[in-house]
């Protein structure tokens, strides 16, 4: 057996991509759309919960390309239904989520690493 000698050069990890994200104005929300390898998108929706508890966040995910129930105040609803998304799509959207909110991390912890040099600074 040849095994070649990069194997990230001959298989995808991920075959869609995140074609746009918006976060509400207040942070609890990030809206993704999400571009399937055959071109068609998908929106997938994280919904961000803070208390003093503990913080958490949810996934509302696709699994469809479309809507079948018609609705004509929805953009999706009046495509009609455009086929199902297969596991690994919808596992995808977890992945690009899961991306997003380590950025997320990482800022925080830049910004907590920024305000504690200026403290220090300032002092």
């Amino acid at each position: 057996l040849a095994f070649p000698a990069d194997p990230s050069l001959d298989f995808a990890t991920v075959t869609s991509s995140v074609k746009e994200a918006r976060t509400s104005a207040d942070g609890t929300t990030t809206k993704m759309a999400v571009e399937l390898q055959d071109g068609h998108v998908v929106e997938a929706v994280i919904m961000r919960h803070v208390s003093p508890a503990g913080s958490r966040a949810t996934l509302c995910v696709s699994s469809q390309v479309g809507c079948a129930m018609g609705c004509t105040f929805c953009a999706t609803g009046t495509m009609g239904i455009r086929g199902n998304l297969s596991s690994g799509e919808i596992l995808e959207q977890l992945v690009h989520a899961g991306r997003i909110l380590a950025d997320d991390l990482l800022n925080e912890d830049a910004e907590e690493s920024l305000s504690d040099t200026n403290q220090k600074t300032v002092t």
